[in-house]
């Protein structure tokens, strides 16, 4: 989630309008539950890289892939997808067909319009923008970017970059 790093840290921390669904589940054992209402209608919703200042190290030839299916008012068939780098520089794009039924989409991020100089190595941020109703509940599942046989997960990871990224911030 891309807003209060820094609470998000504390034991305490309740997060507003996400929560995990284990009856909707198409990848393992859980998705994610979002509802716009519960998180006080925000323009955008997203997905950072880690908590600890990690990034993702992508390129064009990635491919951003997830399963969604939206309750409710499904709201637009269109979602604005922006990354976001290290330095601000953002790539935006448009992830089309969503909504509704549900099923996976994909977005290749060389379809990206991209700031000149854009950090691809260093993207830290995956925003969305839509247009919800307040009874719209989107569920996300198997959230993640594909360049070939390599996967970097977002909400399902691969048991190797789990460790690799306990490993790294095991410190903090």
């Amino acid at each position: 989630v891309d807003a209060n790093l820094d609470a998000r840290r504390s034991g305490r921390f309740k997060a507003r309008g996400f929560a995990l669904e284990h009856a909707e589940a198409v990848v393992g054992d859980l998705s994610i539950r979002y509802a716009p209402a519960g998180a006080g209608m925000p323009e955008r919703f997203g997905f950072v890289s880690g908590l600890w200042g990690e990034t993702w190290r992508l390129s064009p030839e990635h491919v951003l892939k997830l399963s969604v299916m939206t309750k409710g008012s499904a709201g637009p068939g269109e979602w604005e997808l922006r990354l976001i780098d290290v330095n601000g520089g953002q790539a935006v794009g448009t992830l089309e067909g969503v909504g509704g039924g549900g099923g996976e989409h994909g977005l290749g991020l060389a379809e990206l319009a991209g700031d000149d100089g854009f950090a691809w190595d260093g993207v830290r941020l995956c925003e969305i923008e839509a247009d919800f109703e307040k009874d719209t509940r989107v569920f996300l599942d198997g959230i993640r970017f594909e360049h070939g046989d390599a996967v970097i997960g977002v909400s399902d990871k691969p048991l190797a970059q789990r460790m690799a990224e306990a490993q790294a911030n095991r410190h903090a």
